[in-house]
Parts: C-alpha cells; sequence; structure tokens
C-alpha cells in the first residue's frame, strides 16, 4: 500500500496558474511517484512559502530573487541514477519502465510557462523529491471584473489516443464538458481497431506522438486509410517540428501542445471541425 501524507497550509499565498494545467502537472507528479514505489511506500505533497535571496538563487540557475510558493512532491520509491535524472526534462526522454518519466518535458515546459522553477532530486534506491516553485500572485481585483470569452462547444465523436492516463482522463473530461462524444485507445493497435471498427463514425481524432507501440505518422496514415473524411489533431508537449511537422506535412488539419487548457483544447476542436 501507499500511503500519501499532506502538508498543505490553508494561509498560503495566491498563485497565478492556468488551473487545468497545473492539475495535469500534480497529477502527472503523483502519478509517476506512485509507480516508482514497488510494495509499500510513501508519498508526501506539501507546499510552503518562499522567500528567494540572492544567495539561494545563486546556485540554481534560472530561479530568480522573489516571493515563491514552493511545492514539493516526495517519495521513498525507486529513484533514479545521476545518468536519468540528468536527463529527466528532455523531449522524448523516458524512464517509464524504472517508474518515472510522465511527461516531465511538458511538467518543466508548463512550469516555465508560469515564470516558475523546478527542480529533481533523485538517487537510485533512496527516492525522488520533485520541488515547484511559483511565483507569488498579488490579488487583481479587476480580474473579476473582466468577463471570460465563453467556451466554444460543439457536437461529433472524438477518438483520443494517448497512452498516459492522467492526460486521457482530463483530455476525456474535458471533451464531454465540451458535449463531444468520446472514444479511447491507449495504443495504436487500439486506435487503428476503432478506426476500422467505427469508420466514418469518427469525426476528429487527437493523436499523442509519442505512443508505445506504433509511430505516430504510422496510426495517421492507417487512421486514414479506414476513415478518409476524419480530420486529425497533432498533440504533443514539444514544439512542432520532427515527427511533428511530418505529420502535418502528410496532411493532419492541426497541432496542440500538451498540457492544454479547456479554453485552447475547445478553440482548435472547433477549427478543426469548421475547415472545409
Amino acid at each position: 500500500a501507499v500511503q500519501i501524507k499532506t502538508d498543505l497550509p490553508a494561509h498560503i499565498p495566491n498563485v497565478e496558474v492556468d488551473l487545468t494545467q497545473m492539475q495535469m502537472v500534480l497529477s502527472g507528479l503523483i502519478a509517476n511517484a506512485n509507480e516508482a514505489i514497488e510494495g509499500h511506500g510513501r508519498i508526501e505533497i506539501s507546499a510552503k512559502d518562499k522567500d528567494v535571496d540572492d544567495e539561494f538563487a545563486k546556485g540554481r540557475p534560472g530561479l530568480k530573487p522573489g516571493h515563491y510558493v514552493c511545492l514539493v512532491v516526495e517519495d521513498n520509491g525507486k529513484g533514479m541514477d545521476e545518468e536519468a535524472r540528468n536527463r529527466v526534462f528532455e523531449p522524448f526522454f523516458t524512464t517509464k519502465f524504472q517508474g518515472r518519466g510522465l511527461g516531465m518535458a511538458a511538467v518543466y515546459g508548463v512550469v516555465k510557462n508560469h515564470n516558475g522553477w523546478i527542480s529533481v532530486e533523485s538517487e537510485l534506491g533512496k527516492g525522488t523529491v520533485v520541488r515547484i516553485y511559483l511565483p507569488c500572485a498579488e490579488v487583481m481585483e479587476r480580474e473579476m471584473e473582466e468577463p471570460r470569452g465563453e467556451l466554444v462547444r460543439g457536437t461529433g465523436t472524438v477518438l483520443v489516443i494517448e497512452d498516459e492516463g492522467v492526460v486521457m482522463d482530463v483530455t476525456r473530461e474535458m471533451l464531454d464538458n465540451l458535449g463531444y462524444y468520446v472514444l479511447e485507445a491507449k495504443t495504436g493497435t487500439e486506435a487503428v481497431k476503432t478506426a476500422r471498427a467505427i469508420g466514418g463514425d469518427i469525426d476528429i481524432a487527437i493523436l499523442d506522438i509519442v505512443l508505445p507501440d506504433m509511430s505516430a505518422k504510422d496510426i495517421y496514415l492507417v487512421l486514414k486509410k479506414a476513415c478518409p473524411n476524419v480530420k486529425v489533431i497533432v498533440s504533443s508537449g514539444y514544439a512542432i517540428d520532427g515527427p511533428v511537422q511530418e505529420i502535418l506535412d502528410a496532411g493532419a488539419q492541426g497541432f496542440i501542445q500538451k498540457p492544454f487548457s479547456l479554453a485552447s483544447l475547445a478553440k482548435k476542436v472547433n477549427e478543426v471541425l469548421q475547415e472545409k
């Protein structure tokens, strides 16, 4: 059994974040920690107010002096060796079979986009500690006065091809809320089987760029053969280059970078469905 302990003070400064993205980050880190534990273990989640001065920031490249909330996810699982630890934020690097690596490059990207800083400390057999520093936000009452745009809702059948359970769950929930009927495939084989069985009833597919059994381009080509009219959005935590660009060049209609917000997903799906 895995025991989860939390230390989350009620009176802690606000941070200004995209709620959906940060939910995916935290869920992913906890899932990683859980996967790293064999048998009994513990996961500790804590947050605290932290003033970073010049001296503290000096030994942490990229961290600027200021007022932060420090979020910590710690486990006593397998841990990582030095090579894995040094590469954990590299695009397409995974140590999944060692219990770690769920979208850590994407996690890094989200934290950096929030002007934050992240570190990973780990040692084989001694567990892992992930620390995320997020700048404290000033209370901005004007945000309460600014009306938010209406979400673009729709109808149709969406095939989500994604092997990471956390990302699949969040994506399905968002699409459900937007009015779409969602089909799931966690591998290329499942996606192909679904496409051949359902065919023309699939309006759009959201295709993750990294899957365990087939290349994303091969999946795309088979999808288009089974469902000639299906529209495809390529999904990745990385920029539009390499494998992503290849699929776009082959005819995919759009790209969305993970982790995405509800508003950006709603907009992208609607845009692609409206294309002639």
